[in-house]
């Protein structure tokens, strides 16, 4: 299995979030616990997961981007998907 890479531009606004490699299941963990990790220690109130580099994107990881959604809404973060293949 190939491992999720993840790479942070944060030094303003929006804090953009590269996903590289494949997001699956099995690795949308990975996401969460970054995510959850940058932004509750950043003043961030604005973020984009890029998407231009994810080699794969199956039903499950579809439900976890709706669930990291739901978490950065609540707790006043915009989370946007961008570049979406």
């Amino acid at each position: 299995m190939t491992a999720l890479e993840l790479r942070t531009t944060d030094g303003g606004s929006p804090t953009v979030i590269a996903v590289i490699g494949p997001l699956t299941a099995h690795t949308s963990s990975t996401l969460h616990a970054h995510l959850h990790r940058l932004l509750t220690r950043t003043d961030s109130t604005d973020a984009r997961l890029d998407l231009s580099c994810c080699t794969h994107l199956d039903t499950d990881a579809l439900l976890s981007l709706d669930v990291a959604h739901g978490w950065a809404s609540r707790s006043g973060i915009d989370l946007w998907l961008i570049r979406v293949p």
